[in-house]
């Protein structure tokens, strides 16, 4: 016969006491683990977050940066209201920057002017009176080949800065960059070598290609 074992009350309590401490340390020790993981969570989130919004404002800050580098400044000059220079925000056409002048004057020849031509940064337009021989009218189309097109192309080894601003793109800061190099390294060899001055690249030289010779 198996003798039984009797507790008293205090012996019972103090057990109960220890069970349940036992467990609240299990339950704290399982709530700190807990408590971490999502810490780490937290942490992870926080830091992405802070990667993200850095991204965006540089992303902004280069946005804000490229809109007030895309200017475009012409130079228009001859029958308009007001002749100057003015400046662009966006891509403009030729009758907007006589608009932006003041208007055409009366006496203005717009019937030689192709008003719906794209107009690059740099550019000089002459708008001409009506019997009068247009001098800096910009060219638009640079793939035309006809033949009376040969006798308008420029020689951009003899070409003075007035002549150079003719061409689309090349405005009074690149016609003198033109002339200068000549000066440095003599006459270009072919028309291609207009690509050797600094600020001329291929764009450019696509749109003033069919416009000009070396002789």
């Amino acid at each position: 016969m198996e003798e039984e074992i009797f507790y008293s009350p205090k012996e019972i309590l103090t057990r109960i006491l220890v069970a349940l401490f036992t467990l609240s340390l299990i339950l704290n020790v399982f709530m700190v683990i807990k408590l971490s993981k999502y810490k780490n969570i937290l942490h992870v989130t926080e830091t992405l977050l802070q990667t993200e919004q850095s991204r965006l404002q540089k992303y902004i800050a280069g946005e804000q940066t490229s809109k007030q580098e895309e200017k475009t400044i012409i130079h228009i000059t001859g029958a308009v209201k007001k002749p100057g220079v003015y400046e662009f925000t966006e891509q403009v056409r030729l009758f907007e920057v006589i608009e932006k002048a003041g208007g055409a004057l009366d006496t203005a020849d717009l019937g030689v002017l192709n008003l719906a031509q794209n107009v690059c940064d740099e550019t000089k337009i002459y708008v001409p009176k009506k019997g009068e021989i247009a001098k800096d009218i910009t060219i638009n189309n640079t793939n035309s080949s006809s033949p009376n097109n040969v006798n308008s192309k420029i020689n951009i080894n003899t070409a003075t800065a007035d002549q150079l601003t003719n061409l689309v793109g090349i405005g009074d800061s690149k016609a003198k960059d033109i002339i200068a190099y000549r000066k440095t390294n003599g006459a270009f060899k072919k028309t291609e070598d207009i690509m050797l001055v600094k600020g001329i690249g291929e764009s450019t030289y696509d749109k003033i290609k069919s416009v000009i010779i070396v002789k």
